[in-house]
């Protein structure tokens, strides 16, 4: 957009993790430009702007996973999403 401000939003993102005492790692984060309304995310600004992948690579890329409780019982919750005008 013309009225976009993404270099000052860049800014104030990178003072809120230096002012919550953020570590070196943590300030030296990946930036992802994205519009989920037009289904794109690119690395580059001005990049190809095709689909989310660049997203989901980067959440894989730096978000660890899971660490499993080996000691805990098994649990497991069953949802049933459905739609009935009736009810």
């Amino acid at each position: 957009k013309d009225d976009s401000r993404i270099g000052e939003v860049e800014t104030d993102l990178f003072d809120l993790f230096a002012s919550l005492d953020a570590t070196d790692e943590q300030l030296d984060f990946p930036i992802v430009y994205a519009s989920g309304r037009n289904g794109w995310a690119d690395l580059e600004l001005d990049g190809l702007r095709s689909d989310m992948k660049a997203l989901l690579d980067t959440i894989v890329d730096h978000i660890p996973p899971p660490k499993p409780d080996d000691r805990s019982e098994f649990a497991m919750s069953v949802v049933m999403l459905g739609k009935d005008d009736f009810v």
